[in-house]
């Protein structure tokens, strides 16, 4: 009796392990089951904008559950949305934990990228030397990954907060070639335009600029001739105020310049080059119709000053307020179009015109001053479809 009361006990303790076993296998599997779908919920609200419901998914499992193998991805949801949300102390606190708790973490260097710009934020030397170690440890360790270009980026604004003009040109140069969708393409190219302008109008020489000593029968026209540099430019870059005032054994500063200008439909912008290099880039208006604006190769024929405009069999003089040409009028190779400036700046950036490229006065009177006649020029681009147009322009 007493051995089939023990064998009966024994039976049953196994049935209740059994069961104890089960219930807690299935209580682990409702459990990873759940931490699945609150990380799904998170990943797919942070990609879909809805960042609070994206916070609170991550910050349910990290609280709830503190799953170990996807905290990092959890940090990560958080820092973002707490971001996006404007938060940006929390923020911090999410990237310096992945930083600080998960080296090697696929999210490591976009942590690092993070802190570095938080660094440049406050500014001083220290909050510069604080980022240049950061973005130094991005270039090292994560060459391949995004923030990689964010950090050369970095480079250039550190530089250029320490006067160091040249090497900020150099790396923001060298980050457009190397990266041309960079996230701070725009700011970019709105420093090195500044950059470009303000050293072309330097008196000191650049590498490759020539200092020229003006010869017995010179004139600005044939000068520029012989450099291919504009004669308005030549003017301009060593403030001669007078031509007639010139001076043999004057001693002239000659960019070294090869322009050749981009127009893109697309985003309604011309950028201008040098050397194929990026030099400046403007806001300008397209054809108002699909097509109005040829695409493909043309040159630079003539320039104007004040031109008239021919209208409808009509001379409309320069300085009417009719005259649609604006200030100044550059014309292209086998076609009736050119580039002009403009008497509604409210049209520029926008696919206003009747085919040909218009500009804002200051900035096509720059321009005309620049390009000599045959600048190439390259038009290209697809036109958006959805088109914001003003009143119809030439």
């Amino acid at each position: 009796m007493r051995i089939k009361t023990f064998i009966f006990l024994l039976m049953f303790a196994g049935v209740v392990a059994v069961l104890a076993v089960g219930a807690g296998y299935f209580s682990a599997q409702k459990r990873q089951k759940k931490i699945a779908e609150l990380i799904h919920l998170a990943e797919s609200s942070l990609d879909s904008g809805q960042y609070q419901a994206a916070l609170e998914a991550a910050s349910e499992v990290i609280e709830r559950y503190g799953a170990r193998p996807e905290l990092d991805r959890l940090h990560y949801i958080r820092a973002r949305s707490y971001e996006a949300l404007g938060k940006t102390e929390q923020a911090l606190g999410q990237w310096q934990a992945i930083r600080r708790d998960f080296p090697g973490s696929p999210f490591e260097a976009e942590a690092l990228s993070a802190l570095a710009w938080k660094e440049m934020e406050k500014g001083g030397q220290a909050g510069f030397a604080a980022a240049y170690d950061l973005f130094r440890e991005i270039e090292q360790r994560f060459p391949e990954s995004p923030a990689y270009k964010g950090a050369l980026f970095g480079f250039a604004k550190i530089d250029l907060a320490d006067g160091n003009t040249m090497s900020a040109r150099d790396t923001l140069l060298r980050l457009m070639d190397e990266a041309p969708d960079f996230p701070q393409r725009a700011e970019a190219e709105a420093i090195l335009s500044d950059i470009n302008t303000k050293l072309l109008y330097s008196p000191t020489p650049l590498e490759g600029e020539e200092i020229y000593e003006v010869r017995k029968g010179d004139t600005l026209d044939s000068i520029g001739r012989r450099f291919r540099v504009s004669y308005d430019l030549i003017m301009k870059v060593n403030k001669i105020a007078n031509p007639l005032t010139l001076s043999i054994g004057r001693k002239l500063k000659i960019p070294n310049l090869s322009f050749s200008i981009v127009v893109d439909v697309g985003d309604n912008t011309l950028t201008l080059l040098n050397h194929g290099k990026f030099f400046k880039k403007y806001p300008v208006r397209t054809g108002m119709e699909e097509g109005q604006t040829p695409l493909g190769d043309f040159s630079i024929t003539l320039k104007q000053k004040d031109p008239p405009w021919y209208h409808e069999g009509r001379i409309i003089p320069a300085g009417d307020p009719a005259n649609e040409l604006g200030t100044r009028w550059m014309a292209f190779s086998g076609a009736q179009y050119g580039i002009h400036g403009t008497i509604d700046p409210s049209t520029i950036g926008k696919y206003s015109s009747q085919g040909c490229i218009g500009m804002l006065k200051d900035d096509v009177e720059e321009l005309f001053d620049l390009v000599p006649v045959g600048t190439p020029v390259k038009i290209v681009g697809k036109r958006k479809t959805d088109k914001d147009t003003k009143n119809e322009r030439p």
